[in-house]
């Protein structure tokens, strides 16, 4: 996946609301000979959710997306005790 691809659905995912991607790299060679590069993406109201890909960075966040949305859906306990009464 492209860096503009990831903005594209990402802004689709936010649906209007304030969201940031960003791009890590380190080069570690000096040292340990390695590098490491990290895909974070970010959507108000979510924290960050960073991954090696953008891909798994996205999904990580449609996923925290999807269970906040279904918690929310979910009848209050009190409320459906006060209605059963």
């Amino acid at each position: 996946m492209t860096f503009k691809e990831a903005i594209q659905e990402v802004k689709a995912l936010a649906n209007g609301r304030y969201y940031s991607l960003r791009y890590e790299f380190s080069d570690f060679n000096h040292l340990y000979r390695k590098t490491t590069a990290e895909c974070s993406v970010y959507i108000d109201k979510y924290t960050y959710y960073v991954g090696p890909t953008w891909r798994e960075a996205i999904d990580i966040l449609k996923s925290k997306m999807e269970k906040n949305e279904n918690q929310e859906e979910m009848p209050d306990e009190e409320n459906s005790i006060a209605e059963a009464v």
